[in-house]
């Protein structure tokens, strides 16, 4: 929603913006619900997990800092590492207060084409395109991509999408 709100900000000011392009960007209430689910700090090591490929069982108990931390190392994880108990307080504070600001916003209409690249392996939800009709003037491209929305930025996430950016931003 930040890009989006840029991108108004920017055509407001007299500047061209060619396209905007999103990476699993709810706008709707119910696909944010989905997504927004990491303010607390359970939550927020779940998503680690999940960003450094590791699924967990849902019925597995409370995480805490130390077993997840060893869990990622004893899987030998390389692309990411656990955040440090500091950094985690920190994630979960801005989770928190991000939700706050988002719940208070109201997005205006972008004036142009976008293309949104929507994390589709868990999501039985509709289609992110039709999320963000309302508040696009333009086309809207949508491209699935095999992964969950905290994998959208590892290393395999963006082998499946990277030449479909690559393409858009040439």
């Amino acid at each position: 929603m930040v890009a989006h709100e840029l991108a108004i900000e920017l055509q407001r000011r007299a500047c061209t913006v060619r396209r905007l392009i999103l990476l699993d960007a709810p706008i709707a209430a119910d696909d944010i619900a989905n997504i927004r689910n990491a303010a607390a700090e359970n939550e927020a090591l779940e998503n680690t997990l999940q960003a450094n490929g590791i699924d967990l069982d849902r019925q597995s108990q409370h995480l805490n800092h130390q077993p997840t931390e060893a869990l990622i190392r004893q899987r030998g994880m390389v692309e990411g590492e656990l955040p440090s108990s500091q950094l985690l307080e920190i994630v979960v504070q801005n989770i928190n207060t991000n939700e706050l600001l988002l719940s208070q916003h109201a997005p205006d209409v972008f004036d142009g084409n976008m293309i949104i690249f929507s994390a589709r392996r868990k999501s039985a939800g509709s289609p992110l395109l039709n999320s963000w009709r309302p508040y696009v003037n333009g086309d809207i491209t949508e491209y699935p991509v095999d992964c969950t929305h905290h994998e959208m930025l590892n290393t395999n996430s963006i082998k499946l999408f990277g030449e479909q950016l690559k393409a858009a931003i040439a």
